[in-house]
């Protein structure tokens, strides 16, 4: 429906409300007026009959002018009374009339934002100006946020009649990030890469409006759309520095010092990026280091029903780790406890390293061995009771096992 349609739909609607309240008080008016001219009649047949009554002699002359004089005073408070009615139905049809133009105004305004549908009207009147003024460095700098809100309502009228327009919604995303409608943006973004899949700049603004929402979702996605854009150009400063953004605020401190290593020496020691980014992988830095102090494997120790009964009452358990499948040698770390009962649980750490360049976690592979002792020494007597258990893969297999204690030490 065009602006005008709607209009002459309007003023058909209040001419209705219009008639709907003056009609019955016109039918009303028009009673009133019938019953004045009946009663009017009325008298002058009552004038008439006192003429006879004289006549005949049954009113004296004061007689007739006493009846006359109450006639005529009768009609003219009737005609008084109907006067005043005519006037409050006249008042009443003037407001009815006021009441109905002012509501039907108020609905329009506040229902349909009369104020949008202006400027919805005036949008493509204005596209060609705005467009020029933003292409005129001089004018540019005069350029108000109604003036690109209204630039970015044009353009989206235009998009609403030539829908498969790739760069009118890649300035539509433009414009939105401007306007700080961030989810609109990424929505026009989205939409021209489905036109143009392959448009480089397009690509790169979609990802900087994805990363400008810090939401986890959009940024894993401006992660891989970066990723993707860093495939085909790997020396690109920019897409490496919004990587190491992307990747910062995620928490993925690999990706993100890959990829500030890279840029690094091309900021200066003052630049707030440079400053931001160090002291966040100084964080995540951080917490690595507390991850891995915090590593360790939790090892239940149990022991054969039929070794039981050899169990010293003062005797030590020892558990401790070598690299590989390794029998012999140096343990990695190493746990001594007094044994006080079966099962017993105990942890295994980088703490317990017997050095600390060597640690538990910096082996894939490690053979683990718990043995009863009557000495705290790792080396192996004849009588100590031993259990062992290869663990092929410590970094990402589970961090709790079992050993059973199942054989003698000859």
């Amino acid at each position: 429906m065009s602006l005008g349609e709607f209009y002459a739909l309007a003023a058909a609607f209040v001419v209705l409300a219009i008639v709907i309240i003056v009609l019955p008080l016109t039918l009303a008016r028009s009673s009133k007026a019938r019953d004045a001219l009946t009663n009017a009649q009325l008298v002058k047949g009552r004038l008439q009959e006192i003429e006879r009554e004289v006549a005949e002699g049954v009113l004296g002359k004061e007689d007739k002018a006493n009846a006359e004089k109450e006639v005529k005073l009768a009609l003219v408070d009737e005609r008084q009374e109907t006067k005043a009615l005519s006037s409050v139905s006249v008042g009443v049809m003037l407001f009815g009339a006021l009441v109905a133009i002012s509501v039907g105004a108020w609905v329009y305004a506040n229902v349909n934002h009369l104020d949008g549908v202006m400027d919805a009207a005036q949008a493509p009147e204005n596209l060609q100006s705005l467009s020029a003024k933003l292409l005129d460095p001089e004018l540019a700098q005069t350029i108000q946020p109604d003036d690109i809100q209204q630039l970015a309502l044009a353009l989206r009228l235009r998009l609403r009649d030539e829908p498969e327009d790739a760069q009118g919604w890649m300035f539509l995303g433009r414009l939105r990030v401007t306007l700080g409608q961030l989810e609109e943006s990424v929505a026009a973004y989205e939409r021209s890469l489905q036109l143009r899949p392959d448009n480089t700049p397009t690509r790169v603004s979609y990802a900087q409006a994805l990363m400008m929402t810090n939401q986890e979702a959009s940024l894993k996605k401006a992660q891989n759309e970066l990723s993707a854009l860093l495939a085909q150009s790997p020396d690109n400063d920019n897409l490496a520095l919004m990587m190491a953004v992307t990747s910062a605020q995620l928490g993925d401190a690999e990706i993100a010092q890959a990829n500030f290593d890279k840029i690094k020496d091309k900021l200066a020691p003052d630049n707030p990026m440079r400053q931001t980014l160090e002291q966040r992988l100084a964080e995540l830095g951080g917490v690595a280091k507390a991850d891995q102090d915090n590593r360790a494997l939790e090892i239940t120790v149990d022991i054969a029903e039929a070794l039981r009964g050899q169990v010293p009452e003062s005797g030590f358990l020892v558990v401790f780790a070598r690299s590989g499948e390794a029998k012999q040698g140096m343990p990695i770390a190493v746990k001594r406890q007094a044994i006080t009962g079966f099962p017993i649980t105990l942890t295994l750490s980088d703490s317990d390293a017997m050095l600390p360049e060597l640690t538990l976690f910096n082996f894939d592979a490690v053979n683990l061995t718990a043995r009863i002792s009557n000495t705290p020494d790792v080396s192996a007597q004849a009588g100590d009771l031993e259990g062992n258990l290869v663990i092929t893969s410590i970094a990402t297999g589970p961090n709790s096992y079992t050993i059973e204690i199942n054989k003698e030490i000859q």
